[in-house]
């Protein structure tokens, strides 16, 4: 929203002082470019002044409101500025405004959760995260009071924690929250096996699974900034918590999966197929 309000004010304003200057109509460009570029650095002022003011101790009930929107600001024209251009499908499977879900995705890039934010801003989405992000100086800050929680994959009991306070949020302060149960990047493009596990949070707090896929995120580096990157997301389908809650989390996986797994096929993608490589599956 900030990137087009930007765009606008530029170009009314290049306009405007074309015209009260009396000036060549050819400086118009230069100053569109100029008040554009002062509005995206006023934008990231904000951004830089405001990080002081937000805790990296206090645990948020809610998103704070200013941290995301400028988390999710910052993350649209970040997209813009590596030339991604998203196509979005399957929206009819996305449920009303004010649901609360676990959206689980396929994991490519560090793209992926950016453009499920900025895809899906009406839905107040967070993500679980590995604790050195919220080590990164201001960007850490934005993350931790966005609603994203740290997760330990290193302990069994600090992941457990941060699951069942996932499930927490999700029940009790209605949010949403986005994880790729792959549990890492494919670095090959297949789809990996699921952690299962992940699953839990959704149990606990008897809300649905939405199923999501990214394509084309892997590519990003490999043709910036000489060619565009075309990324297509589909949301695959919602499955609903009456499932979830009488299922064990090893089979809620498998249905997600299996979901995933047709889309793969779709763009004659691979995935691994082999049960001995599957993540074990610690149950409810």
């Amino acid at each position: 929203m900030f990137f087009f309000f930007s765009l606008f004010l530029s170009l009314a304003g290049a306009v405007t002082t074309v015209v009260l200057a009396k000036i060549s109509p050819w400086f118009a460009i230069l100053l569109f470019l100029g008040y554009f570029a002062g509005m995206l650095l006023l934008l990231f002022l904000i951004a830089i002044c405001g990080a002081p003011f937000l805790s990296k101790k206090k645990i948020p009930k809610k998103p704070n409101r200013f941290a995301r929107f400028i988390l999710v600001e910052v993350y649209a024209i970040a997209l813009r500025v590596m030339r991604i251009h998203c196509r979005i499908s399957g929206k009819e499977h996305l449920p009303p405004k004010g649901t609360r879900f676990l959206i689980v995705c396929n994991h490519l890039s560090n793209f992926d959760h950016m453009l499920l934010i900025v895809k899906l801003h009406r839905f107040p989405i967070s993500f679980i995260s590995k604790p050195e992000n919220f080590s990164i100086p201001i960007v850490g800050r934005y993350l931790w009071n966005s609603g994203f929680l740290s997760i330990d994959r290193k302990s069994a009991r600090n992941a457990v924690a941060t699951i069942n306070e996932t499930a927490r949020r999700i029940k009790e302060n209605g949010m949403c929250y986005g994880v790729f149960p792959e549990g890492t990047r494919s670095r090959t493009g297949k789809l990996l096996a699921f952690h299962s596990g992940v699953f839990h949070s959704a149990a606990r707090a008897g809300a649905p699974v939405l199923v999501a896929h990214i394509h084309g995120t892997d590519q990003v580096f490999r043709r910036y900034p000489w060619r565009a990157t075309r990324v297509n997301m589909k949301i695959l389908g919602l499955i609903d918590s009456d499932y979830v809650t009488h299922h064990t989390d090893s089979q809620v996986s498998e249905l997600a999966r299996g979901m995933m797994i047709a889309c793969v096929k779709e763009y004659g993608g691979e995935y691994v197929d082999t049960r001995a490589e599957t993540a074990p599956d610690k149950g409810k």
